[in-house]
């Protein structure tokens, strides 16, 4: 019985280090203006209603209001400037408050042809809740930028706020993108 007992330790923690081996923690926020501190820059309006909401959001941040009538068009949507390589994950999430229709039912849009799967809905309180959505680039080749990012599927009314994509495996707490932490006199 020892034998089995130290065998079958051995094995978990060959396996427990294997998980700990492939773990990607991202970091850098690839969406510039995420939390919507410079309303809607690097948002351009399409076909559905967003407009800037302040003090309302997350946290008493701002954030933008999404009423989505037109269920087809990417809205938010934002340019991303990045390269997935073969076996790559992507990483997106945002923090929404549901005011009519189910966000879970959103889909996810990176490059108008690749759709991040909703991987976790977390609880934050106050009505608030936290979706992450995962992307591996399983293709033949490396994903090079992309011209549209954001969501798309579903109508209803919804509060955005601090929308955060990086690569990895394991999201990772929301940061401003560097980009949004240096201002143009230092240039």
């Amino acid at each position: 019985l020892g034998d089995v007992e130290s065998t079958a330790k051995a094995y978990a923690e060959l396996k427990a280090q294997e998980k700990v081996d492939s773990l990607e923690i991202g970091g850098r926020n690839l969406v510039l203006n995420g939390d919507f501190s410079n309303g809607l820059e690097h948002f351009p309006i399409v076909a559905n209603s967003l407009d800037i909401i302040e003090g309302e959001a997350y946290g008493g941040k701002n954030g933008a209001r999404l009423i989505m009538t037109v269920p087809s068009t990417i809205t938010p949507r934002q340019p991303l400037k990045f390269v997935l390589g073969v076996g790559e994950t992507f990483l997106v999430q945002v923090k929404v408050k549901e005011i009519s229709g189910d966000f879970s039912q959103m889909t996810c849009r990176l490059r108008n042809k690749f759709d991040p799967q909703l991987h976790t809905v977390k609880e934050l309180g106050d009505d608030w809740k936290l979706f992450i959505y995962s992307y591996t680039n399983n293709t033949d080749n490396p994903i090079i930028d992309t011209d549209a990012f954001g969501w798309y599927n579903t109508t209803g009314e919804f509060i955005l706020s601090d929308i955060k994509a990086e690569k990895g495996t394991k999201a990772t707490d929301w940061t401003p993108a560097p980009e949004d932490q240096v201002s143009t006199v230092e240039f």
